[in-house]
């Protein structure tokens, strides 16, 4: 029987006489191993859940005891090397040698068996009837009732009650041996059995699992069978076990096979460990493991530690994992806590406050556990660990302060704070590589509360949702083959009450009623979340080659147009499938069939290649060889040349060379498309330069696997190149692997890159897949990477995989980086924490040497990868003589994190040497350092490590100081700009967008003044400096919206408004003060006046003994003057051109100033007034004037402090220059006017000098993108 997407509804099967694994459908079984049944889990399609043998019962027509065990039978006979083995390899079996565990077999009840008991002598005179049940009166009884449970006797439609509450003395034996299935109705009537103990911290109880051939599930009862119903019972529970196999603990049952549990309360603590290299462990509060189960009204107050070797550990506090069953209204308190071997032999923990592992249906739940994970894992939430494909969460709530700490036992602790309610998720619909459907897991209203909110509101929120309930206990699960419905349940479910700490049962009991809108909001989100067929035309060929098409698709995926480029098709085949006839499945030519299945591939990867051979003529001249290369001269050129590596070309021994510098105007084509063809030959830059390469954009992404320049380089090279102003933008939904970056998404198998430059922007977004993210390689595998620099800014958003991402490369496996650096800035945002980012590396796993960085890091998910050098470094990482800026701010959930030596975190048997953090990188002695490197043993050191097959070919360059920061010599790359541009819509939006980057967390007093009245705004910006205000624009009488958010967002308390009611009227000031905000107005009669008062102010709080003196007309003198007004802390006051008013001159008069500055030439301020000022004042006067207001913003600009950051402003549109000033200040940068299309000769020779960092505010009405240009030629 072979694993189908037809048959995946079938069921693993656990044979406990031979503790074999079976896949079963239909009466039908196939044998699996160990690593059939982990695929078969991490597709979230089949968990490890499996069904005992002994729990199945007779009438299941598909999966009946009596037919497995015939089939099992007739398989063995029939084939007898697959025959069923009982016998054990000694040689194989693991031994604990530290362990002495009691087998505890001297405190079972003496003569009490299952062939002893029978239930008539148990339950004389009763009938076992809902009106005459069973009867549990006292622990002897309730032991005997233990032993009663058989093959023959499973209480199928039997009630059992408790009578009184029940204590116990010894060694608890499960109900059923472990073994045996119950299936019948107990009511514990809400007594409670105290006493459940097995075993005792010093002294665990050793399971016989291994050693005796079958698995044991630990419980009150061992496990619970298909007809079985549990009810209102209270368990105080102390279970210490250990196992050399798989282990099943749990409260109440080991394992519930489509068992029913409601109000069931667990307390105390529960222990278990396995020491089998590979299997797994499931430790729950209520019920360990279960499949279809139902548990409603349930309280877990239960200590829970689990522990596994190479496998999974698992635990929840109501279930370790759950699979296609439902916790429905229940809550969990305690503590939590696992580890695995996840060093030497992968082991991992998976924890959640309510399940570990959710394979089905939580909601209505909440839970307030402490969890703790000694190992690394992924797997840990406040709600569940771990989501798998057909899991769903729902309106679920958590303690967001409750402690979540992974690599607890490590020098690697990283405390997750705030909590989140998921670790991981498997997001988005697909089948699994044993061909399994799966529609992704869901997640809806999940909300982190404060404890005080838990106590007040919770029980409020708890009962509205029973009124409004995603989940339908009447119908049932949405899913089929999952829980089924109980419709007498959904008429008794408790209500909340609030206690003094939080939420608890009330005894009133109520109905639940299905929210009908949820079908359409969960479709909407799966809709959001679906991959499909791309518009555009694709390419697909026959197996033979002989048949080639191209298919033209629509936006919903139809095909619209096929056309035959090599062999035949008729007419009417085609009409048929554009027709919508038939479909591809039903067309009887198989040629075509494999065609166009092959163009629905390719559209689903977004694969635009064709089949064509090279076409020499693409090139302006060559011969491909290494003495004449390919030429590239033109744009189009180079896009014919991307175009060109397809399945029939890969360019191996090719050589290809860059003419020129190409700046590219249309949307760029990733050479080799998305991955399926690989770049194999030597691409030669020439020390020329690709500017401008885009992918996607912000309103429409690319959904690329690969989105580079190259997709993949397998052996080849590139070198001598320079890729300068690129930015990327992909959103990805598949469940393929992403792979971003400037240079190629991946290189491997001894691809070679040397001297490569490479600046601009990578905005990656994953929804359900690992993220591989750098600015020269997504991903290097055995490869080298040596003599290149990157100046990078990457945003990476994920929501239920990986995101590992690198200034340099995102992970690098078994390759060499060398003699590198970057700078820039890496945020990752997860919904999970699995982040790994590092100014050199995401992950790194090879060689890197005489490398540095100066990247800022943030990651907004709790994450401990996360270092200037790399944010994790495997056993197998070797880092030599690297470098990191001191000074680099590297944050984790908005907190600052030190990192020891660069790295997030060093497993054991990686090497760290000689990691050393930089003060200041524009320092000679630093230089020395890194060519002292070049030649010192450390280098050759360094070469041994490396596994590429070029490490001879490595070569390197030698350093020096080139404006802020060292560069290598040999590179004759031009000098490239990082330049920013901050703008909005218009220029009330504008000032929104400097005020966030100026103060991203915030500030509390808010600047506001008319936008169409600069003549208030421009002396304001010394006040701004003082009172580390923002400055934001008003309609003269209305305040905007945005406006208000803004000064939300930042959390403003002081609103200080410039200029008069003919500025802004008293309206805007009543709805800032009616919504709590303490609102003052500065303003005089005229701008002048204004002006004066600002100055006084600025004056008295910063004791400033230096004024700025600007004219009131010409407001561009007066910007460039603010740089003086920054550095200095200075106010800046307005006169006219011919006269100052008298008020001015008193002020003059009486301030005891050392020194007064007088912005531009007699235009703008005459002589008259310029000796005018000089004569009513002891101070030192100094005009600062060009020829134009260009040259004395220049000339100002010379007079500040030597920087490598600059902010071009208008010198025309004043609007967005105005609000400049505190950007300016915070970034320490200089701000210089320009033109809207043309520098200053002055500024340009200026600016493009040295290295920069150039920020331009406003859009390209008051900049143009001719600007940028001009920088960067």
């Amino acid at each position: 029987m072979e694993l189908t997407r037809k048959n995946f509804r079938g069921r693993i099967i656990i044979n406990i006489k031979d503790n074999d694994y079976y896949f079963c459908l239909k009466g039908e079984i196939m044998k699996l191993d160990k690593k059939k049944i982990m695929a078969l889990f991490l597709a979230g399609i089949m968990t490890t859940s499996m069904i005992p043998l002994e729990s199945l019962a007779n009438n299941e027509d598909d999966f009946s005891k009596s037919k497995f065990e015939q089939n099992l039978n007739e398989k063995t006979t029939k084939n007898k090397p697959d025959a069923v083995s009982n016998s054990t390899n000694k040689e194989d079996k693991p031994q604990d040698e530290n362990e002495n565990p009691s087998t505890h077999e001297d405190n079972h009840p003496e003569n009490i068996n299952e062939k002893t008991i029978t239930v008539d002598e148990l339950f004389k005179g009763q009938k076992g009837t809902k009106k005459d049940p069973y009867t549990i009166n006292d622990t002897d009884q309730l032991i005997k009732f233990a032993y009663s449970l058989s093959k023959t006797q499973d209480y199928k439609g039997k009630y059992v009650e408790l009578s009184s509450d029940i204590e116990l003395n010894n060694d608890w034996v499960p109900v059923g041996l472990g073994e045996y299935a119950f299936n019948g109705h107990f009511d514990g009537k809400n007594h409670t059995i105290n006493g459940l103990k097995i075993g005792s911290e010093d002294n665990l109880h050793k399971d016989p699992s291994e050693k005796d051939k079958k698995i044991v599930f630990y419980g009150l009862f061992g496990v619970l069978g298909a007809n079985s119903y549990i009810e209102n019972l209270k368990i105080d529970v102390d279970f210490n076990l250990i196992s050399d196999s798989a282990l099943y603990v749990g409260a109440l049952a080991g394992y519930a096979n489509g068992s029913t549990i409601n109000n069931i309360e667990v307390t105390g603590k529960l222990i278990g460990k396995t020491t089998h290299p590979k299997t797994n462990i499931f430790v729950g509060g209520v019920i360990s493991n279960g499949i279809r189960q139902k548990i409603v009204n349930s309280k877990s107050d239960i200590d829970i530690r689990v522990e596994s070797d190479g496998g999974l550990a698992e635990g929840g506090g109501i279930m370790a994992l759950s699979n296609r069953g439902l916790i429905f209204n229940c809550y969990s308190k305690g503590n939590i806590s696992a580890n695995a071997n996840r060093v030497t032999k992968e082991g991992s923990t998976a924890l959640g406050g309510i399940c570990g592992v959710n394979a089905g249906t939580i909601s209505n739940c909440y839970s307030t556990n402490d969890i703790i994970s000694d190992c690394y894992t992924g797997f840990i939430g406040a709600i569940t660990g771990w989501v798998t494909g057909i899991g769903s969460t729902f309106q679920s709530y958590y303690d967001k302060d409750s402690v979540l700490i992974t690599d607890n036992a490590t020098n690697n602790k990283n405390i997750i704070k705030p909590s989140v309610p998921i670790g991981w998720m498997v997001k988005g619909s697909g089948v699994s590589d044993e061909g399994m459907a799966y529609e992704g897991c869901i997640s809806m209203d999940l909300k982190g509360m404060t404890k005080s909110e838990i106590s007040s509101s919770l029980a409020n929120i708890l009962n509205s949702n029973l009124k409004k309930s995603r989940i339908n206990l009447k119908k049932g699960s949405r899913s089929k083959d999952y829980w089924k419905k109980d419709e007498n349940l959904a008429e008794n479910i408790f209500e909340w009450t609030n206690s003094s700490d939080f939420p608890v049962f009330s005894d009133k009991k109520t109905s639940v009623v299905y929210d009908t809108n949820t079908e359409n909001l969960i479709k909407q989100l799966q809709m959001n979340s679906k991959e499909g067929v791309n518009e555009g035309d694709f390419y697909g060929r026959s197996k033979d080659k002989s048949l080639v098409v191209k298919v033209k698709f629509d936006k919903k995926g139809d095909i619209v147009d096929i056309m035959t480029l090599e062999g035949r098709v008729t007419k009417e085949e085609i009409d048929k499938i554009i027709n919508k006839i038939d479909k591809i499945s039903d067309i009887k030519n198989n040629k075509l069939k494999e065609a166009l299945l092959k163009a629905v591939e390719k559209s689903k990867i977004n694969d635009i290649t064709d089949y064509s051979k090279l076409n020499y003529n693409i090139f302006e001249k060559g011969k491909g060889t290494k003495d004449d290369p390919f030429i590239i001269d033109t744009e189009n050129q180079f896009l014919d040349f991307a175009r060109s590596v397809n399945e029939e070309e890969n360019y191996a021994d090719k050589y290809v060379k860059l003419n020129r510098d190409i700046k590219l105007t249309k949307e760029w084509i990733v050479v080799g498309s998305q991955g399926k063809h690989p770049f194999k030959g030597d691409f030669n830059g020439n020390n020329h330069t690709i500017s401008n390469m885009k992918l996607g954009s912000e309103k429409t992404p690319r959904q690329y696997r690969f989105a580079a320049l190259f997709a993949v380089i397998d052996g080849g090279r590139v070198y001598n190149l320079n890729i300068k102003n690129f930015e990327i933008y992909n959103t990805i939904l598949s469940e393929d692997r992403v792979f971003v970056a400037a240079v190629a998404g991946g290189i491997q198998n001894g691809a070679f890159i040397d001297n490569v430059n490479v600046n601009g922007k990578i905005h990656s977004k994953s929804m359900r897949t690992q993220q591989y993210i750098g600015a020269i390689a997504g991903q290097s595998l055995k490869s080298s990477i040596i003599n290149s620099a990157a100046e990078i800014q990457i945003d990476a958003k994920g929501e239920s995989k990986d995101i590992y991402a690198g200034g340099l490369v995102g992970i690098n496996a078994f390759g060499a980086l060398f003699n590198s650096y970057s700078k820039g800035d890496i945020t990752a945002d997860s919904l999970l924490n699995k982040v790994s980012i590092g100014g050199l590396c995401g992950y790194q796993s090879g060689v890197i040497f005489n490398n540095y960085s100066s990247v800022n890091l943030n990651s907004t998910s709790p994450t401990t990868d996360v270092g200037e050098l790399a944010g994790r470094s495997t056993g197998t990482g070797k880092n030599l003589n690297n470098f990191y800026n001191k000074n680099s701010v590297v944050k984790v959930t908005g907190k600052s994190k030190k990192t020891k030596n660069g790295f997030g975190v060093v497993v054991n048997d990686s090497i760290v040497e000689n990691a050393e953090d930089i003060d200041k990188l524009n320092d000679l002695d630093f230089v020395k350092k890194l060519n002292t490197n070049l030649s010192s043993e450390s280098f050759r050191k360094a070469l041994d490590f490396v596994k590429a097959d070029n490490k001879n070919n490595i070569k390197l360059e030698k350093w020096e100081l080139k404006g802020a920061y060292p560069k290598l010599e040999s590179s004759n790359s031009k000098s490239m700009k990082k330049i920013y541009r901050i703008s909005g819509q218009n220029r009330e939006l504008t000032a929104i967008e400097v005020s966030k980057k100026t103060y991203p967390n915030g500030t509390d007093t808010v600047i506001i003044a008319n936008r169409e009245t600069f003549s208030d705004i421009i002396s304001a910006s010394p006040l701004a400096k003082t009172e580390r205000a923002a400055i934001l624009y008003t309609y003269k009488d209305e305040i905007s919206k945005d406006t208000l958010n803004e000064i939300k967002r930042l959390k403003a308390k002081n609103i200080i408004i410039i200029g008069g009611e003919n500025s802004i009227k008293v309206e805007v000031l009543d709805k800032l003060k009616n919504n709590k905000y303490s609102v003052t107005r500065i303003a005089g009669k005229d701008r002048y006046k204004t002006s004066l008062k600002i100055a006084e102010k600025v004056i008295h709080k910063s004791n400033s003994k230096q004024l700025q003196i600007a004219s009131g007309e010409n407001f561009a003198d007066a910007l460039a003057i603010t740089n003086l007004s920054n550095r200095d802390n200075t106010p800046i006051l307005l006169v006219a051109k011919d006269t100052i008013d008298s008020e001015s001159m008193k002020t003059l008069n009486k301030l005891n100033l050392e020194k007064i500055n007088v912005a531009g030439g007699e235009k703008s301020i005459s002589n008259k007034t310029f000796n005018t000022i000089k004569s009513v004042t002891k101070s030192k006067v100094e005009r600062i004037s060009g020829e134009n207001r260009y040259e004395t913003s220049f000339k100002i600009a010379k007079l500040m402090n030597k920087t490598d950051k600059f902010i071009i402003a208008s010198g025309e549109n004043f609007a967005d220059s105005l609000v400049a000033s505190p950007y300016a200040d915070k970034e320490n940068a200089v701000l210089v006017l320009s033109a809207k299309d043309e520098l200053s000769s002055e500024i340009k020779e200026y600016l493009t000098k040295n290295e920069s960092i150039i920020t331009i505010i406003g859009g390209e009405k008051s900049i143009s993108n001719n600007i940028e240009e001009q920088l960067n030629k």
